[in-house]
This record gives structure tokens, C-alpha cells and sequence, in this order.
């Protein structure tokens, strides 16, 4: 067996957005292969070359390098964009494969004495024939500037490479001369699950895609009649250009990079009379050529149009552009738009596995779209033979009831198999009332596809866009009953799964998820209430969040309504977990749900509005938490829709978890405990981390773990922004 080990890594030209797959070096040895050594002098080691255009961009992925002649002997360069948590665990993971494929050529005293840590920028100089000369040669040319290491960035000048980078792991050197390491006192081999390296036969690594390559500010240039005469073909263009134009109908400032940008269309009422999705090139130094699109309107009424603008899978802006269709020819009127700011994608992003767009046409039926990799891969529509609302209603009502452990009729006590088997009959009914016959079809076609090859451990994200809030889809249970019988668990099992609103019901703005969200400063609103025993416990957690971290404490000194609307309106928190009683309205057509606070008072959801608090929220984008029962429930409003999640996800917060129905106490303190822990120690992403919470408070004979959703994107991570740097 060659000690040398590369695995295959699927990724997506940033230039012409070409699918390939390239061997990605995760371990090197380097007598056997010295041309990787060059490689690696060179800076070169990670370069991939698109086979469709040709250019040549740089990866993001560690490397162990083994030299057992040499000292030290083996020699670990972490990735540039990871984490302090990653890093250690890729570190093992690669070890425990050198171990695995030297076999009984192993020698324990290279674990014992610790891991030789090099930064990937001084990895040229630790390989060289005399180190030391090459670290002051290095040294005494031009200073090192900011080196990333293990997702930390640390000054470096041109002398001293020092102070502490992680808990366990110790500098002991200098640049100028001495040793260039970074001491691991332990390395364990132990499981490799989730540690962003896959190990053996047939797998792939999951390397992500960090390409340093510059960022451009795009601005759309749109040109879109506000009304138009019945049977008129229109035309509609969309182009980004390098100033902005204040003749554009929408004027937004996308962040961007070289290559394809993909247009989609979405019309529901009129014909499009070309291809829904369009491409723009973003030039690295001039405007885009415009696509254009036209339509037309066949009956008179008030119409929308968004058009979506995605890159490397990812949705980064949505405009909404509202139409007249007229009887009698009007005279062409520009619909200008307010100016908005859109979340821009940052670079290496990765987009969620699976995207499910579900939104209504003006005929009220549902139209379905699946997407992958930013392509349209199935699209249909139905139409609802009943309005879901009152099988929403009665679904959540047989819940509470199963929360209690009875029947249907509210008589009978159930045992914890019955109430299992009532909670997967719900998912089969919504399976079976909501989802079109022809998405099901593409669904059980394709199911096979929701686990990674290689990677049974690794599963794919969902994220559902739509503004049917109401809707329960976590539960949803796919199954076939037909030849092919077969059934999966519910979807926020099955997936790394969340949810966004397509945008407030209110408003034309679109807001798009933010891929990181910043946690520097935490608000924890926590009214005492004796009938939650748990509820110091997660207070207790929150603390040590804030003094581990050394966040900035933004909690009120009480929890009572004018000192969280003054919080709400002042902003400067970009994060809020509240712990507390939640009551939901089901016949309100002002606000669906509100929070307990201290005094007996409250704050219902229809609090979320106005200048202040809503400015606070889109400028600052904070994340959400609200441990309170019924907080993710929608009600019918008049304006569509009322709820948490619509005020604040629909106002421009970043994220938002709450449960659909009543949660048990004991168990909800645990869900924020097993999150935290995912999400802060474990570098997971939003879903995963959610996931990982909502298994570990798993029980047959209590509903708990199916109430929570995630409104964000199931891929965003949390970067940590303490006091202390």
C-alpha cells in the first residue's frame, strides 16, 4: 500500500462553473513522493486546473506531510479556513490514516513526542534544506503579514512567531532561527465523523472550495414597466453594471466574484415567453451585458415578478418587481423601487445539498421547485383541493393532545409506541396531502441520492424557501406504497434541514440568509418562572457562554416589556435567546403569538415593527433563540401572515429557532445545551448543530424533538467575536 494518500474532491469552477472532480494530497511521504515535496515548496500542492477553461485556482485543505529520516518527522499544515476544533480533529483524522496505512511500520514514539504544527505560509521554509536559514531569509526580506491558523488571524512580523494558539497546543519557537513548531501535547486517533476529511475506500473528501480570488461590487440595473394593456408582449432587462444607475427600476449592491451569474425568473400569472433562467458574466473590469426577458399578461389584474440572482448555488439577492396588466394600453411608467442591501456571498460558500421553492400563483395554486447546485431540477404546481388551514390546525391540535398522551378523542391514555406511531402517521398525512403526485415520483427517483457516496455519515442539507410559514415541513415523512415500497424518517430527520421566508407578506424586499453569523455580544431575556425547573440550568448555560467567550452581556437587568422593546429598538446585540412561556392566537389577525415576561406582562409578535425595531434587525442581521412554546406557529393575518418568524426573519434577522408547539421543559434545556455545544466547540454549521440538538432530546413517547425549526441557511456558521479578540 503507498503511504501517500489523495482523495477525490467534487468542485465547481468559480470561472465557468464547470462541475469536475480533482485528487486533493492529504497526506504526503516524502520519499515516495518527492515531486509533492516540490509541489508543496512551490505553494502548488493544492492547485487545481478546471478541465473546460483552463484556469488554475488554489484549495483550501490540510496536509501531513511524513518524513521519518527527517526531524521532526511528521510535519502537519492545517487549512487556512477552519477552525480551531477542525484543525485538531482533521489533524487526528490524518494521523490515524498514516497509522492505518503504515501498519506495523508504525512508530508509537512519533505520536508521544507531539505533532509538528506549521503554518501553510512558512510551510516552504520548514521543508527546506536548512530551515532556520530560510525562516531569516524569510524573515529579513519583506514582514510575514497576517497569517490565518486554524481560523484565527494572528500579526505576524517579521521576527517572532509566538503566543498561544489553542488550549492544548503550545508554540515553542520563534522565526528567526529556532524551531518552527507548534507542539500538540496529545494527538488521539479516535472517530473521523465530522471532521471534514473522509477516510477509506471509496470516499470523498469533503474539501471546500476556498478560492482567494478577488471580490467585485455589482450593481443591478433593472428596466420594468409598472403597467402594461392586456395581450402586450414586455420586456424586462437585468444587467450589473460597475456604477450604479438611478434610472434602474431596483438598485442593489451585490458582492460577487469573476464568472457565471444565473438569472432566474419567476412570473406566476403571466407567460414568460423565454427561458426562465438566464446567464450573466461578471467581468472582472467592466459592466455585464443584460439579459432580457419577455413576457406577457393574458388577464387584467396586479401581478409580481422576482427575479433571483444565484452563484455557485447559492441565492444571494431576490428583487420583486410589482405589475398592472391593464385592459386599455397605459402610457409606459418605470416602477421604481426603494433601495435595499442584500447579504452578498462570501467566498468558498457552500450551497445548501437541496433547495425546495414553494410559493403560491395568483390562482392560489402551490408551485413547487427543486434545486440543485443553483439548477432548476424538477418544477410543478398543484392546487389544494381544501385549504390546508384547517388541517393545519386540527395537525397541531392532535399534537398537543399526543403531548399530553391521549387519543385523538382526548380519552385514552397512550403508551410511548402508540404516540410514536400517531407522530409518524402525521408526517405520512402531510406526505400525502400536501405534496403534488409528480414531485413525489421525482422525489422517489432520486432519494438515493440524499447520502453521499463513500460518506454514509455525511448527510444532505434542505433548505425550504417559502412563505407557507405555516406549514409544518420538518414532519413531512416521504414514502412509496407502490412496487417499490419504501419510507424515510421525517424531513428534519432525514436532512440537515431549514427553512427561509421568501420575504414579509408586507413588503416587496427580499431578504437573503446570511451564510455567517457574528456572535460577539448575547442578550439572554430569562423572566423567572417556578413552573420551569429547567430554566436556571439554561440561564446557568448562557453565562458560561458569555464568560467562555467573553461576549459582551446585553441582558437586561429584568425582563420586562419596556426594557426588551428599548433592546429591540436600540439594537446592539447579534444575539438573543429567550427562556420563557409562549401563547399562540390562532383567531388573531394581529399577532399570532406572544412571550411571557416578568410583572405578568408580555410582547406579542406584532410588536416587531416600526422604524426602530426593524431598522435595528436589518441593519445588524442578530440571531435569534426563542426557547418558548408555540414561538414558531403562523397565524392568518391581514396582511397574510403573522408570527415570530415573519416579523423578525421577514424584518432582516439572520436566524431564527423556536419550536411549533409546546416543548417539554427538561428537554428544551437540553436541546440549547447540545446546540451550543455543536455549534461553539464542534465548528458544526446551523444545521447540523440543530440536528445533532434535536436527536439528542429524541424520546418515542413525547413530540419535543419534531417542534423546533431553523429559519437560516442550513450551511451558515457562527464566527465568535469576543472581547478578548
Amino acid at each position: 500500500m503507498t503511504i501517500s494518500l489523495a482523495q477525490p474532491a467534487t468542485l465547481t469552477c468559480p470561472a465557468c462553473s464547470a462541475a469536475f472532480t480533482a485528487d486533493i494530497w492529504l497526506i504526503v511521504a516524502a520519499a515516495e513522493r518527492p515531486d509533492l515535496v516540490e509541489r508543496i515548496r512551490a505553494g502548488s500542492a493544492h492547485a487545481v486546473t478546471c478541465p473546460q477553461c483552463g484556469q488554475t485556482h488554489s484549495m483550501d485543505a490540510p496536509l501531513l506531510i511524513f518524513r521519518p529520516n527527517a526531524e521532526p518527522p511528521i510535519l502537519f499544515s492545517p487549512a487556512q479556513q477552519t477552525s480551531r476544533e477542525e484543525d485538531e480533529q482533521q489533524a487526528a483524522a490524518l494521523i490515524a490514516a498514516l497509522r492505518e496505512r503504515l501498519g506495523a511500520a508504525w512508530n508509537d514514539a512519533w505520536s508521544a513526542r507531539g505533532l509538528t504544527v506549521v503554518p501553510r505560509q512558512l510551510l516552504p521554509a520548514a521543508l527546506a534544506d536548512d530551515p532556520a536559514a530560510a525562516l531569516r531569509e524569510l524573515a529579513g526580506t519583506e514582514p510575514v503579514g497576517p497569517i490565518e491558523f486554524g481560523g484565527e488571524l494572528r500579526n505576524v512580523g517579521p521576527i517572532e512567531f509566538g503566543g498561544e494558539l489553542r488550549n492544548d497546543w503550545k508554540v515553542t519557537a520563534e522565526l528567526a532561527g529556532k524551531n518552527l513548531v507548534a507542539q500538540v501535547d496529545r494527538i488521539t486517533a479516535g472517530d473521523v465523523s465530522g471532521t471534514g476529511i473522509a477516510i477509506g475506500h471509496g470516499a470523498q473528501a469533503t474539501v471546500h472550495q476556498h478560492y482567494h480570488e478577488p471580490r467585485f461590487t455589482r450593481y443591478t440595473d433593472i428596466s420594468c414597466p409598472r403597467r402594461v394593456g392586456v395581450n402586450e408582449r414586455f420586456a424586462l432587462t437585468i444587467a450589473l453594471k460597475m456604477q450604479l444607475n438611478p434610472d434602474s427600476v431596483k438598485t442593489e449592491a451585490l458582492s460577487v466574484v469573476a464568472g457565471k451569474l444565473k438569472v432566474r425568473l419567476s412570473a406566476p400569472g403571466l407567460e414568460l415567453l423565454d427561458a426562465a433562467e438566464q446567464t450573466i458574466v461578471v467581468e472582472p473590469d467592466d459592466d455585464s451585458p443584460p439579459v432580457v426577458f419577455h413576457l406577457k399578461g393574458r388577464a387584467v389584474g396586479r401581478y409580481e415578478i422576482t427575479a433571483q440572482f444565484w452563484q455557485r448555488g447559492n441565492l444571494i439577492a431576490a428583487v420583486v418587481m410589482p405589475l398592472e396588466v391593464l385592459a386599455a394600453q397605459p402610457v409606459f411608467e418605470a416602477a421604481h423601487l426603494p433601495a435595499a442591501a442584500v447579504s452578498f456571498l462570501p467566498t468558498g460558500a457552500r450551497a445548501p445539498d437541496l433547495t425546495l421553492v414553494v410559493q403560491r400563483d395568483p390562482e392560489g395554486r402551490m408551485v413547487f421547485e427543486a434545486v440543485r447546485d443553483g439548477i432548476v431540477q424538477f418544477t410543478t404546481a398543484t392546487r389544494l383541493k381544501t385549504e390546508p388551514r384547517a388541517f393545519i390546525d386540527q395537525l397541531y391540535d392532535e399534537i398537543g393532545l399526543l403531548q399530553r398522551g391521549r387519543d385523538s378523542a382526548g380519552l385514552r391514555r397512550l403508551d410511548s409506541t402508540q404516540i410514536a406511531d400517531r407522530l409518524r402517521d402525521l408526517g405520512y398525512r402531510l406526505w400525502d396531502r400536501l405534496i403534488p403526485a409528480d414531485f413525489k415520483q421525482w422525489y422517489a427517483q432520486h432519494r438515493a441520492e440524499w447520502r453521499v457516496t463513500g460518506d454514509q455519515d455525511r448527510r444532505w442539507s434542505l433548505l425550504v424557501q417559502s412563505n407557507e410559514a405555516d406549514l409544518p415541513w420538518e414532519l413531512i415523512r416521504p414514502y412509496g406504497s407502490g412496487s417499490d415500497c419504501w419510507e424515510e424518517g421525517c424531513w428534519c430527520e432525514t436532512f440537515h434541514f431549514a427553512r427561509w421566508l421568501l420575504r414579509r407578506p408586507d413588503t416587496l424586499e427580499c431578504v437573503a440568509p446570511p451564510l455567517q453569523i457574528r456572535l460577539s455580544a448575547l442578550a439572554a431575556i430569562t423572566p423567572p418562572h417556578a413552573d420551569l425547573a429547567a430554566a436556571p440550568q439554561e440561564r446557568d448555560l448562557l453565562r458560561v457562554l458569555i464568560a467562555r467567550h467573553q461576549l459582551r452581556d446585553r441582558s437586561p437587568e429584568r425582563a420586562t416589556e419596556a426594557a426588551l422593546r428599548a433592546l429591540l429598538e436600540q439594537g446592539g446585540y447579534d444575539w438573543m435567546h429567550v427562556i420563557t412561556h409562549g401563547r399562540f392566537f390562532a383567531a388573531s389577525t394581529l399577532h399570532s403569538g406572544a412571550i411571557a415576561l416578568e410583572n405578568e406582562e408580555t410582547l406579542a409578535s406584532s410588536a416587531i415593527t416600526g422604524p426602530r425595531i426593524r431598522g435595528a434587525l436589518r441593519r445588524e442581521r442578530p440571531a435569534f433563540v426563542l426557547n418558548a412554546c408555540h414561538a414558531g406557529r403562523v397565524a392568518p393575518a391581514l396582511s397574510g401572515a403573522a408570527s415570530w418568524a415573519t416579523e423578525l426573519i421577514g424584518s432582516g434577522a439572520g436566524m431564527l429557532i423556536a419550536p411549533l408547539w409546546s416543548a417539554r421543559d427538561d428537554l428544551a434545556a437540553r436541546f440549547s445545551a447540545v446546540f451550543y455545544e455543536a455549534l461553539l466547540n464542534k465548528a458544526a454549521s446551523l444545521g447540523e448543530a440543530v440536528w445533532y440538538a434535536r436527536m439528542a432530546i429524541r424520546e418515542d413517547g413525547d413530540p419535543t424533538w419534531l417542534a423546533y425549526s431553523l429559519f437560516g441557511r442550513p450551511h451558515a456558521t457562527v464566527t465568535v467575536q469576543g472581547q478578548g479578540g
